[in-house]
């Protein structure tokens, strides 16, 4: 029903069929699903790949509302949106990697913790994403990154991306010196 959607609950069946709405070939249908995402509580497991892949929608409006979707998922409290984007890095579509990389740069410190746990991924293509996205992150990330040196998978990515930033913390410089 309408009062249970503008509530933010989730209308049965819609889980099921916004995906199948948002490959509609009506560009009207498939923008109107993307704005359902954003506001409808759909579990990020199936909204957050829907949307991403709307983001390379032909219609410039159907992307535009993705985007808008996504970013309005991403603020929501909690790691699930996070997690599926940073899943999402691992995509074997380029423009899905690319996508998600995106959306995390526009996402607050949150992203940090889980983009540095997956750099010791077995995906290359996850962890290349996660390190290329804690890259462009910047010092917000080391507090994650010299965590991660704990973590055998991740130590090499993690000690590159902290020789690479500009500056460390005064905080963190004897943590790592520690570790060195």
């Amino acid at each position: 029903s309408l009062a249970m959607a503008a509530s933010g609950e989730t209308p049965p069946g819609a889980a099921a069929l916004v995906p199948i709405y948002a490959q509609d070939p009506d560009a009207g249908v498939r923008e109107h699903c993307c704005k359902a995402l954003g506001v409808i509580a759909i579990p990020p497991a199936i909204s957050v790949p829907t949307l991403l892949a709307r983001l390379g929608d032909s219609t410039d409006a159907v992307a535009a509302v993705a985007e808008e979707s996504l970013l309005k998922l991403s603020m929501r409290p909690g790691e699930a949106v996070i997690h599926e984007l940073v899943e999402a890095l691992g995509s074997p579509s380029a423009a899905i990697r690319g996508a998600a990389a995106l959306m995390l740069l526009r996402c607050d410190d949150r992203v940090v913790v889980p983009l540095a746990a997956a750099l010791g991924d077995a995906r290359g293509d996850l962890a290349e994403g996660a390190k290329e996205v804690l890259r462009q992150v910047g010092l917000i990330a080391a507090p994650a990154l010299i965590a991660a040196l704990e973590q055998p998978a991740a130590r090499r990515p993690a000690a590159e991306l902290l020789v690479g930033l500009p500056e460390l913390p005064p905080d963190q410089d004897g943590v790592l010196r520690a570790l060195a």
